[in-house]
């Protein structure tokens, strides 16, 4: 009873929302990160990328977000959860866009109580609650060179997940039947 309710309500928040067919195709034919999926894989992660455009705020900085661009960006901010589920990326709303790589200003406090404030030049960044940060030229760069294993959105996505238990410490909150240990021990493998 539970998954047919789920589907129901998934229908009614896609309702006039879903991402046209034709153009969903036109947006991912090149994205190489999706060249391995099956047609029903396919067929999920619009369905999780139209919810995702419904439910995020993409904002361009000095650039003008198209349709294909935000589909680009949101089928590759579904991509980690698919089979995990839309909800995962809840807790935040902004997607942030920049033409290129930006600077951004941080604090740090050193054991000493002093301030330090550093000046990084970054092409993507993701806070906890929000906003992920992107740059358009890194995301194409991933699109046309995707033999370099580097996917900005996709990274920074990870630590959207990693922060989902408060703090990006390479520690996501596991499913109930998951052992913390054997997780441990993958990721220090």
């Amino acid at each position: 009873m539970r998954n047919r309710f789920k589907r129901a309500y998934r229908r009614y928040r896609l309702r006039g929302h879903a991402i046209p067919f034709q153009t969903w195709t036109q947006a991912t034919a090149e994205l190489p990160l999706l060249q391995g999926l099956t047609p029903i894989e396919l067929a999920r992660l619009r369905v999780m990328s139209s919810l995702f455009l419904r439910e995020k705020n993409l904002v361009g900085v000095d650039i003008d977000l198209n349709t294909n661009m935000r589909i680009v960006i949101a089928a590759q901010c579904c991509l980690p959860v698919l089979y995990l589920g839309l909800a995962l990326l809840s807790g935040w709303l902004d997607v942030v866009v920049y033409p290129d790589a930006f600077v951004v200003a941080h604090e740090d406090v050193d054991d000493a109580g002093v301030v330090h404030q550093e000046q990084r030049i970054l092409t993507g960044e993701a806070w906890s609650a929000g906003p992920l940060i992107l740059s358009w030229q890194e995301i194409l760069e991933d699109i046309e060179y995707p033999e370099s294993g580097q996917n900005v959105i996709v990274h920074e996505i990870a630590h959207e997940l990693d922060m989902r238990n408060g703090v990006g410490n390479g520690m996501p909150p596991l499913h109930a039947d998951m052992s913390v240990t054997e997780w441990t021990t993958a990721l220090s493998a």
